[in-house]
C-alpha cells in the first residue's frame, strides 16, 4: 500500500493499496486500540454491505453480511448483534465533524471510499477481536473495493 507519511503523521491514507496488504500505519489512526486484540493484521474478505454508520469519532462503521467462504470471520456476539454471517468493518478518519477535535485524524486524508447499502465488496484490513463487545471486526479496514454497487446485477461466472 503506497501510504504519503509527513512529518505529523499520515496525508493521504488508502491511495493505491494492493490487495492483501495492511500497514502497520493505520494502528496509529485507531481510536482506542487497547480494546482491541488482532486475531491476524491483514484479513481479504468478501461481502455485502447491510448498514453504513458514521459516528462522532470521525470513523465511518459498515455493517456487513459474509459471503460464504468468508463466514468463519463471524462469531457468536456478531450474529446476536447484527445477524448470521456478519461483521463489523470500521473505515478509520473517514468523516471527523472537526479534524481539530479527532486529533489521530488531524493530518489524515482517508481516500477509501464510504460504499452504499447493498454494494457487494472486497476489503482488507486488521481482523480484530473489540474486547469491550466481545465481536469480531475488521478494524481498521485497510483497502476497499466496491465489487458491484447496489442494484447492479452480479456477473455470472463462465460455467452459468
Amino acid at each position: 500500500m503506497a501510504v504519503a507519511i509527513g512529518a505529523a503523521g499520515c496525508v493521504r491514507m488508502g491511495e493505491k493499496a494492493v490487495p492483501g496488504q495492511c500497514g502497520a500505519e493505520w494502528w496509529s489512526r485507531v481510536y482506542s486500540p487497547r480494546r482491541f486484540v488482532i486475531q491476524q493484521p491483514c484479513v481479504t474478505l468478501r461481502a455485502t454491505v447491510d448498514a453504513v454508520r458514521h459516528p462522532l469519532d470521525g470513523d465511518a462503521i459498515l455493517i456487513v453480511t459474509l459471503d460464504p467462504e468468508y463466514a468463519y470471520l463471524s462469531n457468536e456476539k456478531n450474529r446476536e448483534h447484527y445477524g448470521k454471517d456478519s461483521l463489523e468493518l470500521e473505515i478509520v478518519c473517514k468523516n471527523p465533524i472537526s479534524r481539530f477535535f479527532v486529533l489521530r485524524c488531524w493530518r489524515c486524508v482517508n481516500k477509501i471510499p464510504v460504499p452504499k447499502v447493498g454494494d457487494r465488496i472486497e476489503a482488507d484490513g486488521f481482523y480484530v477481536l473489540d474486547i469491550r463487545h466481545q465481536h469480531m471486526e475488521l478494524h481498521p479496514v485497510t483497502r476497499l473495493e466496491i465489487l458491484s454497487p447496489a442494484g447492479a446485477s452480479s456477473p455470472r461466472s463462465p460455467r452459468e
